[in-house]
């Protein structure tokens, strides 16, 4: 006897069941293997989401599992890299079929016949406008950087991936020195920190230091591997972007003889477009804007990104001409408006700092990272120039009589020294940046112990809580003295009531202190948390926490300020 079919329950629309799919479900319903599902997820932006209920999103099961939305899903399975990706299955399944028969002729023809897709449609999705792909630039430069500096591994890590890296990371440098973009630099252990401005927006990436990599062992270079492909693409259309908007030709022309001596960022030429009417040959002319040789060199295109097709880059380029139509951030009313007074003070700081070493001619000693240093002194107005075994191209020689700054990170005892000429460390040029001026060069001679090199990026926040905390002191000083005189004055009148008032201001005094910032906005905070759901309560008390634990940080620096002040 059979025994009666299950019928399955059908999912009602608008049901947690509904709107989320397992992973095991969309890998079936996509057709695809794991490894491709994470790749496609990863280049679309599609991540898992984490259900209210997740016994109703698995229809009564409580086993752990990965949740997408349900539309997501569906979404995907009209996304065309999905197709190249099964193509490119394929083409591998062949290419590993035909070496198994030792058929290397036919091995060769199939590399020629590869799959290839582009993904300009999916920046163009993921970033509707250019200051959308400007705010999410931060992990794509900071990820072309680090692949930029690792040794090639062929069977991870590919030569021309890093060579593509290096290229990317190149030009973006240069037009941060030619627009002088560059604001904070801080140097930590994980590589060294760099903040730009780019058309009101400020982007933050990390560049490791330049020393041997190795590649470790516990990092799935696979799912790297993917997340660079969609931040190449990303770099180089916002280069494009860049260097198009200023007039010049993309990608930069590489002076051959330059790269081979390790010319780095001397070795790029750029290039303003002019096409000449009615030529015979109907080329463009270039007009070179850089001068970095005097002699003529000889030029080449640098290689080429995988499949970044001139139909892809006039695609994107149209969408991202909305730049200028895209508003920024709305002021909000509590927020107060700018004043003419502070827009003009703050062009002319900036103005200053973009000019900060303007006067100033640096030389690089051999040990001193060149292509670090190359990169701040220029982009803040200054020249410099290095020791033949960091590079050619050296703009002038270590005995040039304008060199007005040495950078050396050695002791001085048995090297020339030259007259008009100081001799500094290297942290002197990043804590005169963050400063914003020029520093006394002593604590930074060779050989001094120099002074803590500060981060740029919290040290004005706490400056401003500390500058708040003293002004807050003072006033409660003055309050104190006002209240001992009101005391005085009214136990000297022998007035019992009057008494009674300045016994009830201590009481309030007392209040005060146990509840220090309580006035009628917090009270409103204190009633809205009432009616805050738990999950809303708990964050808020998170929030409070936060802001306490950093008061009492800010006090106790507020002290040592003092304690050192005292000593002094």
């Amino acid at each position: 006897m059979t025994k009666p079919t299950k019928h399955k329950k059908k999912i009602q629309a608008g049901s947690t069941a509904a709107i989320y799919i397992s992973r095991t479900q969309a890998v079936k319903k996509l057709q695809i293997s794991l490894a491709t599902f994470r790749r496609l997820c990863i280049l679309k932006g599609i991540y898992p989401r984490e259900p209210n209920n997740k016994k109703k999103a698995g229809r009564g099961s409580t086993a752990p599992n990965t949740f997408y939305y349900r539309k997501d899903i569906q979404y995907l399975l009209h996304e065309p890299v999905l197709d190249k990706l099964r193509q490119l299955k394929t083409h591998t399944r062949k290419v590993k079929r035909a070496i198994a028969k030792r058929e290397f002729s036919a091995v060769s023809t199939l590399e020629l016949q590869k799959p290839e897709y582009g993904l300009s449609h999916i920046i163009k999705e993921r970033y509707p406008s250019f200051i959308d792909a400007l705010r999410d630039l931060d992990d794509a430069l900071s990820t072309v950087n680090l692949f930029a500096t690792l040794h090639v591994d062929n069977a991870v890590i590919k030569s021309a991936d890093v060579e593509e890296c290096r290229r990317l990371s190149n030009e973006f440098q240069l037009y941060v020195i030619e627009t002088r973009s560059l604001r904070k630099v801080f140097l930590s252990i994980k590589g060294i920190y760099f903040q730009a401005e780019i058309q009101g927006q400020l982007i933050t990436w990390i560049v490791p230091h330049a020393f041997s990599q190795n590649t470790p062992s516990d990092v799935d270079f696979r799912v790297m591997a993917t997340f660079l492909e969609l931040y190449r693409s990303l770099v180089g259309f916002v280069n494009f972007k860049l260097f198009t908007d200023m007039g010049l030709l993309y990608p930069l022309l590489v002076n051959i003889d330059h790269d081979r001596q390790a010319g780095g960022l001397s070795g790029y030429i750029m290039n303003k477009k002019d096409i000449v009417e009615g030529s015979d040959d109907g080329k463009i002319a270039e007009k070179s804007t850089a001068a970095h040789t005097d002699s003529t060199p000889r030029f080449v295109m640098p290689v080429d990104t995988e499949e970044e097709s001139s139909d892809e880059v006039n695609d994107v380029a149209e969408v991202e001409g909305n730049a200028e139509t895209s508003a920024p951030k709305p002021i909000l009313p509590s927020d107060p408006l700018p004043s003419y007074e502070s827009i003009s003070q703050q062009e002319s700081q900036t103005s200053k700092l973009t000019h900060l070493f303007a006067d100033v001619v640096f030389y690089l000693n051999r040990e001193v990272p060149r292509s670090l240093m190359e990169f701040v002194i220029k982009s803040f107005g200054g020249r410099v120039g290095w020791d033949d075994t960091a590079g050619a191209c050296s703009p002038f020689k270590a005995d040039n009589v304008k060199i007005t700054h040495h950078i050396i990170d050695r002791p001085l005892t048995g090297i020339k020294t030259f007259d008009r000429r100081t001799y500094i460390q290297p942290q002197w040029v990043f804590d005169s940046i963050n400063s914003g001026r020029l520093l006394d060069t002593r604590p930074y001679a060779p050989g001094e112990t120099l002074p803590p090199h500060l981060s740029p990026f919290v040290r004005a926040d706490l400056e401003a809580d500390i500058a708040m905390a003293e002004a807050d002191e003072e006033v409660a000083t003055v309050e104190d003295k006002d209240i001992e005189e009101v005391e005085g004055d009214e136990v000297a009148g022998d007035d019992e009531e009057t008494a009674a008032v300045v016994k009830l201001s201590k009481a309030g005094k007392s209040i005060n202190k146990k509840h220090a910032g309580q006035n009628g906005t917090q009270a409103l905070e204190d009633i809205a948390a009432t009616m805050m759901s738990k999950k809303d309560r708990y964050l808020y008390s998170r929030i409070l926490a936060a802001k306490e634990k950093k008061e009492e940080a800010v006090k106790k620096l507020a002290q040592k300020r003092k304690a050192v002040q005292k000593r002094a």
